[in-house]
């Protein structure tokens, strides 16, 4: 939708979707985008909130917000791909190989493709490594040796 299509919006309505979009709740993005409101009673503040927020001229604008926003930032990740390719592309043509690897797997964590685990090897409980511990300095206490690390 182009911006002259869109519904006209007064700046604290502008400002009252946007909080919106960002996650306030529809107090908080009310109180926000009209500070001298802080004294009206909550029910009051709900009311309001809930009517704005539902509007019609509000919807098409947090549509249009969020629809450019995704754009923007799909953008955003399409060229930072095409930068960490291109440079992976240079750093194998120039035999560095080690650097190639390392901005492809780069692209990949960027991307979602490339995503890594930790796995915890050691299955003990606290419980179970504290008396491992005392048994270690134990052993260690009878064979001389003043601390055990």
């Amino acid at each position: 939708m182009k911006k002259d299509e869109l519904p006209e919006l007064t700046e604290q309505e502008c400002m009252f979707a946007v909080w919106l979009l960002k996650g306030k709740s529809g107090i908080d993005a009310m109180l926000l985008a009209w500070p001298e409101r802080k004294d009206w009673q909550k029910n009051s503040l709900y009311a309001k909130s809930s009517t704005l927020r539902n509007s019609e001229k509000i919807q098409v604008w947090m549509q249009e917000l969020s629809r450019t926003n995704i754009e923007r930032e799909a953008f955003k990740i399409e060229e930072y791909l095409a930068q960490l390719t291109g440079l992976a592309m240079r750093a194998e043509q120039a035999g560095n190989y080690g650097a190639a690897a390392m901005a492809l797997k780069t692209a990949g964590q960027a991307s979602g493709l490339h995503k890594e685990t930790v796995e915890h090897i050691d299955k003990r409980t606290p419980q179970e490594l504290k008396e491992q511990l005392q048994l270690l300095r134990k052993q260690a206490e009878e064979e001389g040796i003043d601390k055990l690390h």
